[in-house]
């Protein structure tokens, strides 16, 4: 997991890629989406001399105190580690995460006409879309009787003003790191006006 001083920083990589999110209820708990078990499946068996191997991981540590000490030279530890990378990403070129196949629904997209609801698993878990896609973007709940409702799109929050670099509506908007509120332009990503907070 690293040293203390970098855990933070880890873990909060962890959760903003997608790979594992803070299990609600649970002070300091993390659990692996269905993502990070995909990208652990793929990593675990191609990097297992090297940085999966969690005895790896421990002889690296010492070594860095050791090197601090002056107990061993920085050049051979890095030498070492650079030979056992170096020997696994050749061996794990050319190879792929498995694709997950979209599983159809039975239902047609009640949005195009034209496409089938599908299963589509993404950095999140499972979802429902159109196998239309990109033609279609239309995204879908499943209801409890197994029926699919198309999922409505959270409404923002006019302000009443126009931006002052396009003209388009100002709306708030809550930042996705912090959970921060702050006013922006409807027009995003075309026009990526904020007001700054006074």
């Amino acid at each position: 997991m690293g040293r203390p001083s970098t855990r933070a920083t880890i873990l909060k990589t962890l959760v903003d890629r997608g790979y594992s999110i803070k299990e609600k209820g649970k002070s300091g708990s993390f659990i692996a989406t269905d993502l990070g078990m995909r990208v652990y499946g793929y990593l675990e068996p191609r990097f297992n001399k090297s940085f999966m191997d969690i005895k790896y991981t421990a002889q690296m540590e010492e070594d860095l105190d050791l090197i601090a000490n002056g107990k061993k030279t920085y050049l051979n530890v890095v030498e070492n580690v650079y030979n056992t990378l170096t020997e696994e990403i050749k061996n794990a070129k050319g190879t792929v995460m498995e694709k997950q196949e979209e599983k159809l629904m039975g239902q047609k997209c009640t949005e195009c006409k034209d496409g089938q609801i599908v299963e589509k698993r993404g950095r999140f878990g499972t979802f429902y879309s159109c196998n239309k896609f990109p033609d279609c973007k239309s995204i879908f709940v499943k209801q409890e009787d197994g029926s699919f409702a198309l999922k409505v799109k959270k409404t923002v929050r006019k302000v009443g003003r126009k931006c002052p670099e396009c003209g388009a509506d100002l709306v708030e908007r809550v930042a996705k790191k912090s959970g921060d509120i702050f006013v922006g332009c409807s027009g995003f990503p075309s026009c990526r006006f904020i007001e700054k907070n006074t």
